[in-house]
């Protein structure tokens, strides 16, 4: 029936944009030389459509069950759904995809709590939050460089004047000292 069709609507859409964007990820700096190019791609190059497909398909499917379980929609079916649709996650783990949910998630958590003036207003709790982002954006940096993305090594780089990288050098001979 039509909820079907809306999940798999969504799932090969999904699908196809996350192999296209690592296709031409892969492609467009091998374009002058188009056989190398075509040769370059992989199996694990659908990973990335495999998670966006996948999420979006699961997401999707638990909506629906619930919505003909009950007999209605309700927003809170994202919960579950959401929750079940996170496995698709394993396809291709990576922070800054992991990092996207939780930033919004928290976002909205903390736009829901002061509605329901659970949080004063006086509170600066967007700057809290974006301090606490931060702290964990630097301590990505510092003590777990090898799954650090690069952007976000160059990014520290640049807006601390290279502190980041003379912290990060002065940990690493504090610990070998140590061993």
């Amino acid at each position: 029936g039509p909820c079907l069709n809306y999940v798999l609507k969504g799932t090969a859409q999904l699908f196809g944009v996350g192999c296209a964007m690592t296709m031409l990820r892969t492609i467009i700096p091998r374009i002058l030389t188009p056989t190398k190019a075509l040769k370059s791609l992989k199996f694990s190059h659908l990973k990335l459509g495999l998670f966006f497909g996948g999420y979006i398909g699961l997401y999707r499917l638990i909506i629906c069950m619930l919505c003909r379980a009950n007999g209605r929609d309700s927003a809170l079916y994202a919960l579950p759904a959401g929750f079940c649709a996170g496995a698709a996650f394993r396809a291709s783990p990576s922070l800054p995809i992991a990092l996207a949910p939780v930033t919004s998630t928290l976002q909205i958590l903390g736009s829901w709590a002061y509605q329901k003036k659970m949080i004063p207003e006086h509170w600066p709790v967007v700057e809290l939050l974006y301090c606490v982002c931060q702290g964990l954006l630097f301590h990505a940096r510092v003590m777990h460089e090898d799954v650090c993305p690069r952007y976000i090594i160059n990014l520290m780089h640049t807006v601390t004047s290279s502190k980041a990288d003379e912290i990060q050098g002065a940990f690493i001979q504090k610990v070998l000292r140590f061993m």
